[in-house]
């Protein structure tokens, strides 16, 4: 049930003018944007356009799949629910994919490992660990997140929102790594490294551009990006009252 974006018309949505398409491509497809120009408006299209085609399947049939497991917004307004450590949203998640059939100890495992691949300390408030220290995360099958120090000193640690994304990107690469390629759904990406720091985004970058599938990676126009050559640039030109989308190959 492989699914793959090829084109999508977002003309008169939004900031959008007339003649406002995307053509994709089944690999990687970058747009840079800004604010106001219709980043997230594009990417509610896209989700919006794959939840319709979920939708449309025989419901016998189709995996059940939350919106992060797909979306991937780097500003937090899409993401499992964490409270009090612990992913309320696993239970939500383990309760709707008998088609999936996730292996839960694999699955707290890689998250496990992703987490403390991707995880260190980027605040000096701990006086027990050092500043970037890499920390050892450790998902139970209860669901319960601990943090460890890496001489494995057991700590109470309050989560900011970057490391909180940091969580996410691990769980949905974790659920994602259990899926076969004809499972697996594309993945969008809302200006994913915008609570992160730069050494957070060199870690984060190729993590995400190694998941085995279609992605649309929507980019803010900050200078940290500028390594990523887009394919298409979302503009507001000069007499056009709202944005229109420049190919540029």
């Amino acid at each position: 049930m492989t699914y793959r974006y090829r084109e999508i018309d977002v003309s008169g949505i939004g900031p959008f003018v007339d003649d406002s398409k995307l053509i994709f491509s089944d690999g990687i497809t970058v747009v840079k944007g800004g604010n106001g120009l219709g980043m997230t408006t594009l990417c509610r299209a896209l989700v919006d356009e794959y939840s319709n085609y979920m939708n449309s399947v025989d419901g016998k049939t189709k995996p059940f799949f939350p919106e992060w497991v797909y979306f991937y917004d780097g500003w937090g307004g899409v993401t499992p629910l964490l409270r009090e450590g612990v992913w309320w949203n696993f239970r939500d998640l383990f309760a709707k994919t008998s088609q999936i059939n996730l292996d839960r100890r694999k699955l707290v495992s890689a998250i496990s490992n992703y987490a403390s691949l991707l995880m260190y300390t980027n605040r000096n408030n701990y006086n027990e660990i050092s500043l970037n220290e890499q920390l050892i995360i450790t998902v139970d099958e209860d669901y319960r997140l601990s943090v460890r120090s890496a001489a494995g000193k057991s700590l109470n640690y309050n989560w900011n929102a970057g490391e909180e994304q940091v969580l996410h990107l691990s769980l949905l690469r974790a659920v994602r790594d259990q899926l076969s390629l004809t499972m697996q759904p594309p993945l969008i990406c809302d200006d994913p490294f915008g609570m992160l720091d730069e050494s957070r985004i060199n870690k984060v970058l190729p993590f995400i551009l190694s998941v085995q599938t279609q992605i649309i990676l929507v980019l803010g126009s900050g200078s940290r990006y500028l390594h990523l050559k887009p394919n298409y640039i979302l503009t507001r030109e000069s007499g056009l009252n709202g944005s229109s989308i420049k190919k540029l190959y």
